[in-house]
């Protein structure tokens, strides 16, 4: 993980304003670029909405109305101060499909419709799960930066991950940790030693979400090692659950959690992040950002999923069939 020295970023005001309509607010502009560029040297990744944020927030102080900081003034400013988007490249992997996969990717929508119309089973029954990471750090790939700086450098939270997970010596969390934790009503919680979703882990919610009363559910899943124990299997057939695997590698297309559900709320979850890391700077005394608890964590969780609507959940359903 980088480390920002004293020598690593420096104030750099452009020495020119570009040819073109010359701002009406110049002083304000500075001052905009004052506090990015002081967020820059701190180490912290700065979106364009950091930038409209910014400037709303100095014209309010400044008395100016009817600023509205909209896509095409952030463009101008951008152009005028020669900010640009840096990130690092990553490699990604390939999936090449068999004739196995094409073949099961055929009979899926024939599956769900058997399920749905054939059976007539009620939207209630039909339940999708997938697991999503909730970042940490590093939620935003790129960070603005002036135009030709050569290290762009940032302080993150001291983690050998960007996701939150608890890798503590402490391992799973205790009855009395969880006891003392605030849970909000719309937010369950379970634990794990490596942060992963384990077959142990699945059993645990599977006991929780199922009730033997209720049968005739069926849980759409991905092919994660934990979903395919036996275990879990015989303990979805002792609840009256029915579980279908979605196709490999089409998850993106079929999995409606995947398609319409899991972006928004890591985009509010990001939000709330980024919020509450604009409040908090607190650096360690090894030079690292300090990390949010699990406390707060709980409560980015619980806000962005408040954000999420029904009719978010619907459509994804909606659109690959599940619902008649």
């Amino acid at each position: 993980m980088n480390r920002l020295t004293p020598t690593a970023y420096t104030l750099r005001l452009p020495a020119k304003i570009k040819s073109g309509k010359k701002p009406l607010l110049s002083d304000m502009e500075e001052e905009i670029y004052r506090r990015f560029d002081d967020a820059r040297k701190k180490g912290k990744r700065v979106q364009e909405c950091d930038i409209q944020r910014i400037a709303l927030q100095v014209s309010k102080e400044r008395g100016i109305k009817d600023f509205k900081a909209t896509r095409s003034w952030l463009y101008r400013y951008q152009e005028r101060h020669s900010i640009v988007q840096r990130s690092p490249t990553h490699a990604g992997k390939k999936f090449s499909m068999t004739e196995e996969d094409i073949e099961k990717e055929a009979q899926f929508p024939d599956m769900v419709e058997e399920i749905v119309t054939l059976n007539n089973t009620p939207p209630s029954r039909m339940i999708n799960f997938d697991e999503t990471s909730g970042k940490l750090q590093n939620s935003h790939k790129k960070t603005l930066s002036p135009k030709g700086v050569k290290d762009v450098t940032v302080i993150d939270p001291n983690a050998p991950q960007e996701n939150f997970t608890d890798n503590k010596k402490t391992g799973k969390l205790s009855e009395s940790i969880l006891e003392k934790l605030d849970i909000p009503e719309n937010v369950v919680v379970f634990s794990t030693t490596s942060g992963w979703w384990l077959s142990s882990l699945d059993i645990q919610w599977i006991e929780f979400t199922f009730d033997e009363k209720e049968k005739g559910s069926y849980l759409f899943r991905d092919h994660a090692p934990a979903h395919l124990s036996h275990e879990s299997q015989a303990l979805l057939e002792k609840k009256g659950t029915e579980q279908t695997f979605i196709p490999k590698g089409l998850t993106g297309k079929y999995q409606p959690l995947d398609v319409g559900v899991n972006y928004p709320f890591k985009c509010y979850l990001n939000k709330s992040y980024h919020e509450w890391r604009d409040k908090c700077t607190e650096i360690t005394k090894k030079g690292y950002l300090k990390k949010p608890s699990r406390q707060e964590f709980l409560y980015f969780v619980s806000e962005a999923w408040s954000k999420i609507k029904t009719s978010t959940v619907e459509k994804p359903f909606g659109r690959r069939q599940y619902l008649a």
